[in-house]
C-alpha cells in the first residue's frame, strides 16, 4: 500500500487495489499469512478466512488444493503448502536426508547432508593403503576410496606403506616411524681420491654405501687418486701398489750389467740386476767385445789395425762407414757393388784393396753385372758397354744366343722382302734397304722370291729350283685328271697346258665313261648324272590309251605305269595325239601341232578357174611301243624318232 503525501489533506491513496480488508493493516496483497489468526492475510482467497492445504499422508505439510476457513484448518488440512510427495509421509520438509536417493527433506538434492553418509580414505599412490585425504559422501568417489584408513605414511610413493618391507634408504618404508631398521650393517670407508679403495681412519656402519664411501679401507694414500692396492709400481720413490714396499717390480725399470772396464759397456751375455737405481759399476748398455779393453767398444774408432775396434762384427775395410784411415790412406779404390770388376762413386781410401773395391771407375749400372765397359750390347735400349750409346752394332756379341743379341739382316735390292748373299750382318733393327729374310734367287727381279707364286713362265718363280709344270707350287690353269675320257674330271691339277685333261670336274665315277654330270639317268638302280640322287626315268600318265603321255602329269618312277613321252595334247581323247588324222573344220587339234585343218576354198576373182587344193593324204601314226623310252636296256636309237609316219 502507498500512502498520499502529507500535508495533502483527506484519507490515505494508494495505488495498489489488491487490499481485501481495509481495515486491518495485517490483510493485503501478499501479506504474509498467520496460521490460525481466522484472516486471509494475503488476500488469496478473496479474504474469507486462513488459507489451508490438503494433507493425505499426514505429515502436517499439505499440497494442492486451497481452502480458505475463517475459524482455521480442519483435521486433513494444513496451513503450509511444501510437501513434495503428499503420498510419503516420510517426505517433507524438516525430514532427515539419507542415502537412498528420496529427497526426504524436499530440498531437490536427493542426498545431500544425508545423516547416513560415511566417510572414505584417498589412496592417491595406488599401492593399497590409504592416505590422511578424506571425505564424507554415500558412495566411493572412484575405485582409489576406500572406508578404511591405513595410514599410509606417503601417499605420494607407492612403495611406502604399513607393513612394506623395509630397504635400506633411509625410509621409513613400512610408516612404523623408524627407517632402514632390522636390515644387516656394513662398514664403509671414505674414499676422497675416488680411486676405489678407502681411508681405514674414516669409516661409517650402515645398511647401505653413503655417497663418496666405499666397502674397503685398502688405500695407503687416500689423497692420490695415483696410489692404491693393485697400482702398477713406477720409479719414483713412492709405494704405489700399497704394499709398503717402494720401487719394487717397477713397470719402468731396467736392467743393469756389470762394466768391468769402465768403457760404459758390458759384455753380451752378462747376468743383469733389475732395478730403479743401478749400483756403482753397473751400466745398462751391452756390446762390449772386450770388456777387459776399455779401448774396444762400440762407440770406438775403426783403424787400420786388423782388429774390429768397434765390436760390429767388421774389421778395418769391412766397416767402411766407421773406418777412420790414417793421411795418406794405404790404398785408393773405387766401391763395386755388382763384382762385374768395375767400380762406381768417388775414388776412397782403404787400408786394403780387398772384395767389393776395385782400382778401375766407369761403371754406369754398379748395381746390375752386366752394365760395365767391355760389356757385349744387347737389343734392349740401355747401354751395356757403358760408352754412353744403345744397341750399337758394332758391340753386339756375334756367338750370344740371348735373343736380345740382335738379328741377321740381308740386303734386298729388288724390295721384295727377301733378301740375297753371304751369311747376313748383326743389327738390333734393320738397317735401311736390308730385310730379316734371305733366300732370294734373283734379287734384281721382284717376282722371284721364295714367296712368289710359280706361273707358266718358263722361270723358277718361288726359287725352290724347279720351273712350270715340274713345280707342284705352280699357279696355272686348273684342269681335272679324266681318266675315262667322258670329257669330266675329278681330282684337279695345275698345269700350264690342258693335254689330256678335263676342263670340267664333278665326274662321280672317273673309271666310267657312262657316268658324268648330264648323263641319261636310266633304270639301273645307278646314280648315272652325278646328282647325288638315283631318280630312275620319268614316265606320263597315258589315261586315254594312245601311247602319247600327259605333260603335266610327269611320274620319276621306273615302275609306274604310263609311257616314257610327254606328246599327248588331250590326254582324255585317243583320237587326239601327235599326226593323229586330221578332221577339216571341227575345231579340234586332231594331231597335235596346234591348229584345226580347214577346207580349201575357190578365190572366184582371177578369171582363172579354180582348181581344188587336193586334200592331204591321210596319215596313219604307228604309235610307240608301251615301254618305248624308258631306257630299260633298250637297244641303241635309230637316227630316225621311234615314231614311224607313213603317206599312202
Amino acid at each position: 500500500m502507498v500512502s498520499a503525501p502529507a500535508g495533502c489533506g483527506g484519507p490515505h491513496l494508494s495505488t495498489d487495489s489488491t487490499d481485501c480488508d481495509d481495515t486491518r493493516t495485517d490483510v493485503y496483497g501478499g501479506a504474509p499469512v498467520i496460521p490460525g489468526d481466522g484472516f486471509d492475510n494475503d488476500c488469496s482467497a478473496g479474504g474469507t478466512g486462513d488459507e489451508c492445504y490438503r494433507d493425505d499422508d499426514g505429515d502436517g505439510h499439505g499440497t494442492g488444493n486451497l481452502q480458505n476457513r475463517a475459524g482455521g484448518c480442519v483435521s486433513g488440512w494444513v496451513a503450509t503448502n511444501d510437501d513434495c510427495d503428499d503420498t510419503n509421509s516420510l517426505r517433507h520438509p524438516g525430514q532427515d536426508e539419507t542415502c537412498d536417493a528420496l529427497d526426504r527433506d524436499c530440498d531437490g538434492d536427493p542426498i545431500a547432508d544425508a545423516v547416513d553418509m560415511q566417510t572414505w580414505y584417498y589412496d592417491s599412490d595406488g599401492d593399497g593403503a590409504t592416505g590422511l585425504v578424506q571425505q564424507s559422501a554415500c558412495a566411493a568417489p572412484s575405485a582409489s576410496w576406500e572406508t578404511t584408513a591405513d595410514g599410509d605414511c606417503d601417499d605420494a610413493d607407492a612403495s611406502v606403506y604399513p607393513n612394506a618391507i623395509e630397504a635400506c634408504n633411509t625410509v621409513d618404508d613400512d610408516c612404523d616411524g623408524l627407517f632402514d631398521e632390522g636390515l644387516q650393517v656394513s662398514t664403509w670407508y671414505v674414499d676422497s681420491d675416488n680411486d676405489g679403495y678407502g681411508n681405514p681412519a674414516v669409516s661409517v656402519d650402515s645398511c647401505a654405501a653413503p655417497a663418496g664411501y666405499v666397502g674397503n679401507g685398502d688405500d695407503c694414500d687416500d689423497n692420490k687418486r695415483l696410489i692404491h692396492p693393485g697400482r702398477n709400481e713406477v720409479c719414483n720413490g713412492k709405494d704405489d701398489d700399497c704394499n709398503n714396499l717402494i720401487d719394487d717390480n717397477a713397470t719402468n725399470d731396467s736392467i743393469f750389467y756389470l762394466d768391468g772396464d769402465d768403457d760404459g759397456f758390458a759384455p753380451d751375455g752378462a747376468a743383469g740386476l733389475e732395478t730403479c737405481t743401478p749400483p756403482p759399476g753397473y751400466v745398462e748398455a751391452l756390446g762390449d767385445c772386450d770388456d777387459g779393453d776399455s779401448a774396444l767398444n762400440p762407440d770406438a774408432p775403426e783403424i787400420c789395425d786388423g782388429i774390429d775396434n768397434n765390436c760390429d762384427g767388421a774389421i778395418d775395410d769391412e766397416d767402411v762407414d766407421d773406418l777412420e784411415l790414417p793421411s795418406p790412406a794405404p790404398v785408393q779404390v773405387y766401391l763395386d757393388s755388382d763384382g762385374d770388376g768395375a767400380g762406381t762413386g768417388a775414388l776412397f781410401g782403404a787400408c786394403t784393396l780387398g772384395a767389393g773395391r776395385v782400382l778401375v771407375a766407369g761403371d754406369c749400372d754398379d748395381q746390375d753385372a752386366s752394365r760395365h765397359p767391355g760389356a757385349f750390347e744387347l737389343c734392349n735400349g740401355e747401354d751395356e758397354d757403358c760408352d754412353s750409346m744403345v744397341d750399337e752394332s758394332d758391340s753386339l756379341d756375334p756367338n750370344s744366343v740371348d735373343p736380345l743379341g740382335g738379328s741377321l739382316f740381308w740386303p734386298d735390292v729388288d724390295g721384295d722382302l727377301y733378301g740375297s748373299g753371304g751369311p747376313g750382318e748383326l743389327h738390333c733393327t734393320a738397317p735401311s734397304g736390308y730385310v730379316a729374310q734371305s733366300g732370294d734367287c734373283d734379287d734384281a727381279l721382284a717376282y722371284r722370291n721364295p714367296s712368289a707364286p710359280e706361273v707358266c713362265d718358263g722361270e723358277d718363280n718361288d726359287c725352290d729350283g724347279l720351273v712350270d709344270d715340274a713345280d707342284g707350287d705352280l699357279t696355272g690353269t686348273v684342269y681335272f685328271i679324266d681318266v675315262d675320257g667322258d670329257g669330266y674330271g675329278s681330282t684337279a691339277v695345275s698345269a700350264c697346258d690342258q693335254g689330256d685333261y678335263a676342263l670340267i670336274g664333278e665326274d662321280c665315277d672317273d673309271l666310267r665313261a657312262d657316268r658324268y654330270p648330264g648323263a641319261l639317268e636310266v633304270c639301273d638302280g645307278e646314280d648315272r648324272d652325278c646328282d647325288g640322287v638315283i631318280t630312275g626315268a620319268t614316265r606320263y600318265a597315258d589315261l586315254d590309251g594312245d601311247n602319247f603321255g600327259d605333260p603335266d602329269a610327269p611320274v620319276v618312277d621306273c615302275e609306274a605305269p604310263g609311257v616314257a613321252n610327254a606328246l599327248d595334247c588331250d590326254d582324255t581323247s585317243d583320237r587326239v595325239f601327235p599326226h593323229a588324222p586330221e578332221v577339216p573344220d571341227d575345231g579340234i587339234d586332231q594331231d597335235c601341232d596346234g591348229v584345226d585343218e580347214v577346207t580349201p576354198v575357190h578365190t572366184g576373182d582371177t578369171g582363172v578357174e579354180d582348181t581344188a587344193v587336193p586334200p592331204t593324204p591321210p596319215v596313219v601314226v604307228v604309235p610307240p611301243p608301251p615301254d618305248a623310252g624308258c631306257g630299260c636296256d633298250t637297244p641303241s636309237a635309230p637316227s630316225a624318232p621311234w615314231w614311224l609316219l607313213r603317206r599312202r
